[in-house]
């Protein structure tokens, strides 16, 4: 039997074991109301597979003058009373061993160019996480969107989003989707990785994602090493009409198909 062979079958042999452990506790903690062992028995559990994977967490700091917790006023609008706040502190983010922000420096194209409100479309990929106005990048109004250009086909792990988050962190973002393709046109190989537009006005179909009040920590997307040149993140305004703004966008991955 070959040596790959047999790290596969301990992997599944160890993380069957684990599933079963995890059931058994996650059932006692369940009747005692105990829903945060539950997701801290699950990420323990997503830290086992990935390492058996041969990925390792990466550190992600948030915005350093951003808010790391909120409580939104809902309204009346049921968009806003079902919307999720980002969570606090993040989830782990795992990633092969190599793998950084190739976006960083990268160049960005709006659907607003020529005409930004405010900024300039290279602070979305400056390596500044600031929330403060003019380091954000102002769009016009309606949907728009931010696309970057990694230069070469990237494996794809994660894409962190943060639109810059207003001091009271009441503005809830929907119609916001995550792109990734092989082309500028997004023709060729497009492959949407987060949507939560609820009713198709953006024409690409109904999302199954929630809307959100962003915190210092952004949107993370997961990709799970989807490959990719060009990325695109849409937006169309907020619930409470704060126009699109971007004050940085990241992307994690690999060189290569």
């Amino acid at each position: 039997m070959s040596h790959r062979r047999k790290r596969i079958l301990a992997a599944v042999a160890l993380l069957l074991g684990a599933c079963s452990a995890a059931g058994v506790l996650a059932l006692g903690a369940r009747a005692r109301g105990g829903g945060s062992t539950i997701r801290r028995l699950q990420a323990k559990l997503r830290g086992v597979w990935y390492r058996l994977l041969g990925r390792t967490p990466l550190e992600v700091p948030g915005l350093a003058d951003g808010i790391t917790y909120a409580t939104p006023r809902c309204g009346r609008n049921p968009r806003r009373k079902h919307a999720r706040l980002l969570s606090w502190p993040r989830r782990e983010i795992w990633a092969p061993c190599g793998a950084v922000n190739v976006a960083i420096g990268k160049p960005v194209s709006t659907s607003s160019d020529p005409e930004l409100l405010l900024g300039f479309p290279s602070q979305v990929t400056d390596g500044h996480r600031g929330n403060s106005f003019y380091e954000w990048v102002e769009l016009c109004p309606g949907l728009q969107y931010v696309q970057i250009d990694l230069a070469s086909s990237h494996r794809i792990y994660a894409i962190l989003v943060w639109h810059g988050c207003n001091a009271s962190g009441q503005d809830v973002h929907d119609d916001v989707i995550v792109q990734v393709a092989d082309d500028r046109s997004f023709t060729r190989g497009v492959r949407t990785l987060f949507n939560n537009d609820h009713d198709n006005s953006a024409g690409f179909g109904v999302g199954a994602d929630p809307a959100y009040f962003e915190t210092a920590w952004g949107l993370f997307v997961e990709a799970r090493g989807v490959p990719g040149r060009y990325v695109r993140v849409y937006s169309n305004d907020t619930l409470s009409d704060v126009p699109n703004h971007f004050a940085e966008v990241e992307v994690y991955g690999v060189p290569g198909r």
